[in-house]
C-alpha cells in the first residue's frame, strides 16, 4: 500500500468531498481489520480445539 501525504484536520473542518474519502478509507481499514480478526479467531478457536483433545 502507497503511503499518502497526510493533512490532520478534524472532521467538522472537512468539506463534504473530504469527508467522503475519510469515511471510505475508514470503512476500508475497518474491514481489513474485521477480516484479521476473524482469521485470528479462527486460530484461537482452532488452538483450543487440539489443547482439549489432548487432554
Amino acid at each position: 500500500m502507497k503511503k499518502k501525504n497526510v493533512i490532520i484536520k478534524s472532521y467538522d473542518e472537512m468539506d463534504d468531498k473530504e469527508k467522503v474519502k475519510y469515511n471510505e478509507d475508514r470503512i476500508q481499514y475497518l474491514e481489513a481489520e474485521n477480516e484479521y480478526l476473524k482469521k485470528l479467531q479462527a486460530v484461537v478457536q482452532a488452538r483450543k480445539n487440539r489443547q482439549s483433545k489432548k487432554e
